[in-house]
């Protein structure tokens, strides 16, 4: 994703007009003119508030990967959610059980106290 971007020109707010030097995994990293400094921003998600691809065409194609990385991250997090859901029903139900053994040994052991003192 994102491995045609190298020498890309980009603007941002603060750094301003850059070009792409690397990408490499979910980064990139951008020289930019003002100052000649490197900053090196996660891809795709930079995209989406601080860099902005200079080229119309290119902002297509990153708008098209952000919008499959954010697509991605919301399945995973449902997911993170359903597990998590999953979780807790199990606690519930393991206290609940315990709570149910708790009160059963209590019933027992006065009825245990109860014979004894009849006999």
């Amino acid at each position: 994703m994102g491995e045609d971007l190298i020498g890309t020109a980009v603007s941002h707010a603060r750094f301003g007009h850059g070009t792409i030097e690397t990408v490499e995994d979910r980064y990139v990293t951008v020289a930019f003119n003002r100052d000649h400094a490197e900053k090196t921003f996660q891809y795709p998600d930079a995209f989406e508030k601080f860099i902005k691809a200079e080229d119309p065409a290119v902002e297509t194609i990153v708008k098209k990967d952000l919008q499959t990385a954010i697509a991605q991250r919301e399945q995973e997090e449902a997911e993170m959610s359903a597990n998590i859901r999953t979780a807790l029903d199990k606690i519930a139900e393991v206290q609940k059980q315990a709570e149910e053994k708790k009160k059963a040994g209590k019933s027992k052991s006065r009825r245990d106290e109860a014979q004894e003192e009849y006999a």
